[in-house]
């Protein structure tokens, strides 16, 4: 979708109804940084630490955080074995994102915000 957003051609109807194209400027995916998880000893695959580009501090909001994951009661159980994790709450103070893809620019790393650059 990312790719193809903004392309007059493959969204005729948008017009139709007087919407105009947008392109995204850039697309980032949420990482897991692999010395968190081999600390933790999680079984999930982490990111290498290279390929984050984005590294946001959220340690104001790290009550809020815990509270928000909490309420998924999909997840509940989940939320219980992560954020007993020796480490956690560390770990968790912080935001991990590796950019995919961009346009524009030029753009700098390490970011310490997903607007950068914009």
């Amino acid at each position: 979708a990312f790719d193809e957003a903004g392309k007059e051609e493959l969204y005729p109807f948008h017009f139709e109804e007087g919407l105009e194209p947008w392109e995204a400027k850039k697309l980032y995916y949420f990482g897991i940084p692999e010395t968190f998880i081999k600390r933790s000893g999680a079984t999930l695959h982490g990111v290498p630490r290279e390929k984050i580009t984005t590294v946001i501090d959220v340690s104001d909001y790290l009550e809020r955080k815990i509270q928000a994951f909490s309420c998924h009661r999909t997840q509940v159980k989940d939320a219980t074995r992560i954020l007993n994790r020796p480490g956690y709450r560390e770990f968790a103070r912080k935001e991990y994102f590796v950019l995919a893809s961009a346009r524009g620019g030029p753009y700098t790393f390490p970011e310490d915000d997903l607007l950068s650059g914009l």
